[in-house]
C-alpha cells in the first residue's frame, strides 16, 4: 500500500504548524494563548488536532496532559470529539506509514528495543485479540499502532477497532477529568495524572502478562 502525496504534505504541514505555535506559546504567554483560544475557537481546535496527531504520530509525545485543557476550552462532547478525530487521523497514518516503509522505519520510529520486546504482535492478526490488546495496552498505542502496520491486519478491522477503544479510552478519561475539577484546579489535575498513571500501571501488568503468554505461545508453535 503505498501513501499519496496528499498524506505526506500533510504530515509536514503538521509538523511545521506545531513548531510553529510551539514557538508562539513561548513568545507571548500560554495564559494569554488560552484566552485567545477562547475567542478564535477554530483556531484552537485546528492546533488541539493538530498536537493530537501529531503526538500519536510521535511515540514519546504525550497527549493525556493536554486532555484538560480541550475540556476547559470547548467543553465535554466538544473534546471527546476532537479528542478523536486527532487520535484516529495519527493512528492512520502510523499504520501507513509501517505499511508503506516496513520495518526499517518502525524501528527508527520506537527503537530496536522496544520493537524487539512487541516484534511477536506482528502475528496478532485475531479481531478480538488486539481489541484486548487496545484496550489493555493503551500506554503503547503508538507503538502498537505501528506494528499492526506491519501485520496482516486490514486498515478497516484495524480503524474500527482503534476507533471502539479509543473512544472509550477518551470517554473514561475525560469523565475522571471533569468529576475532579479539570484545569482550574491544579490539585485536580495532579490527581487526575496519578489516576492516569495509576491506571497506566494496571495496564502495564496486564499487558506485561499478555505478553509473556503470547510469546511462549509463539515459541511453542515454531
Amino acid at each position: 500500500m503505498r501513501l499519496h502525496l496528499k498524506q505526506y504534505i500533510f504530515v509536514t504541514l503538521i509538523v511545521i504548524f506545531l513548531i510553529a505555535t510551539g514557538y508562539a506559546g513561548k513568545q507571548i504567554g500560554y495564559e494569554r494563548i488560552i484566552t485567545l483560544l477562547k475567542e478564535h475557537q477554530l483556531l484552537g481546535m485546528a492546533v488541539y488536532i493538530g498536537y493530537t496527531v501529531l503526538s500519536t504520530v510521535i511515540i514519546t509525545l504525550p497527549i493525556v496532559p493536554v486532555w484538560p485543557v480541550a475540556l476547559l476550552l470547548y467543553g465535554f462532547w466538544t473534546a471527546v470529539f476532537l479528542s478523536l478525530v486527532g487520535i484516529l487521523v495519527g493512528a492512520s497514518i502510523s499504520f501507513l506509514l509501517a505499511r508503506h516503509f516496513g520495518r526499517p522505519l518502525v524501528i527508527k520510529m520506537m527503537g530496536k528495543k522496544v520493537f524487539t520486546e512487541i516484534e511477536h504482535l506482528i502475528h496478532v492478526n485475531n479481531t478480538k485479540t488486539f481489541l484486548l490488546i487496545r484496550l489493555f495496552g493503551n500506554n503503547y498505542f503508538d507503538a502498537v499502532s505501528y506494528i499492526a502496520g506491519l501485520s496482516k491486519l486490514t486498515f478497516r478491522t484495524y480503524i474500527v477497532i482503534t476507533s471502539v477503544s479509543s473512544f472509550i479510552w477518551i470517554i473514561f478519561m475525560m469523565v475522571i477529568i471533569q468529576k475532579i475539577g479539570g484545569l482550574e484546579n491544579i490539585k485536580s489535575f495532579l490527581t487526575m495524572m496519578g489516576i492516569y498513571g495509576a491506571v497506566i500501571l494496571i495496564g502495564t501488568v496486564l499487558w506485561e502478562i499478555f505478553h509473556k503468554h503470547h510469546k511462549l505461545k509463539r515459541k511453542k508453535r515454531s
